[in-house]
């Protein structure tokens, strides 16, 4: 089975999940938190009250998000990782107490159809944002343990996120 709590009056009084996502055996959704769309959550995947989760993320079995939290659009949430801070769109995050950020998630965004040079313009940018020259840098300069990621912002449009400037948005829409 799993779990879905609805929204408490003190917030937004809702709980929303989009469309055509996948949840294993045990997970569970907290109240008021909205979760996007084609996420899936391997077993026993749990996010506590008032967090947002992207479109497309992948949450590994015995993971957690900490209440308040956002987890960015095609983020991936490793197995048995406690995200206590919100982890960038297009990253990877693999950890407990404090979770790490392991740069970007270019397996499931391979696989989500990004192109090599979509997913290399990213991992540039991602590295850009944090003024590093590669992504070991920008784990250990901006993620390290994730807590300094709250500018990430649930979006729809996947290149809108405040980690790019206007200049890089468009670079990005323009990509195949």
């Amino acid at each position: 089975y799993v779990t879905v709590n609805g929204g408490t009056a003190q917030d937004r009084g809702e709980t929303t999940i989009g469309d055509g996502n996948w949840f294993l055996a045990y997970c569970h959704v907290a109240h008021d938190c909205v979760v996007g769309n084609e996420t899936t959550w391997s077993n026993n995947a749990q996010i506590a009250g008032h967090v947002s989760i992207g479109d497309f993320v992948v949450m590994g079995a015995f993971s957690g998000v900490h209440q308040f939290c956002r987890v960015g659009e095609y983020a991936f949430i490793g197995g048995g990782t406690i995200a206590t801070k919100d982890c960038l769109p297009f990253m990877k995050v693999v950890g407990s107490r404090p979770a790490r950020c392991f740069g970007p998630n270019s397996i499931g965004l391979e696989r989500k159809g990004f192109s090599e040079e979509r997913r290399d313009a990213i991992k540039k940018m991602l590295a850009g944002a944090a003024g590093a020259a590669s992504t070991i840098a920008l784990r250990n300069r901006v993620t390290g343990d994730c807590r300094q990621v709250t500018q990430a912002r649930r979006s729809k449009n996947i290149c809108s996120s405040d980690l790019f400037n206007r200049s890089e948005q468009r670079q990005l829409r323009s990509l195949p």
